[in-house]
């Protein structure tokens, strides 16, 4: 059960049924609204909310591509990369991509 844009009376009502925590994903699209959704759930009923997935959009993707990475077309390990390494790997294959315009890598501005 998502609770993805679920109001606090959602959660409440979704709570107080026989839903078994285990089957909650809740999710937000900031860290920071991740983490007042997980304090209202904990507040809530702190025993479930241990047991319910919450986080944000981005922080579930990960987790699918880690637990099921083969499912999904993909191969582990994962790689993450930082601002550095990506446009070091777009340096490397800017050649292979097929541009007409695009902004100078050192002088975005440009």
């Amino acid at each position: 059960m998502c609770l993805a844009g679920a109001g606090r009376q959602d959660r409440k009502r979704l709570l107080a049924t026989n839903v078994r925590p285990t089957e909650f994903l809740a999710l937000a699209l900031s860290n920071r609204a991740a983490e007042e959704m997980r304090e209202r759930l904990s507040a809530a009923n702190a025993e479930a909310s241990i047991q319910m997935w919450v986080g944000t959009f981005h922080a579930f993707g990960l987790e699918l591509l880690k637990k099921w990475p083969s499912g999904l077309g993909r191969t582990l390990p994962l790689k993450m990369f930082d601002q550095t390494a990506s446009l070091t790997l777009l340096e490397a294959n800017l050649e292979k991509l097929d541009l007409v315009y695009y902004q100078n890598l050192y002088e975005p501005g440009l």
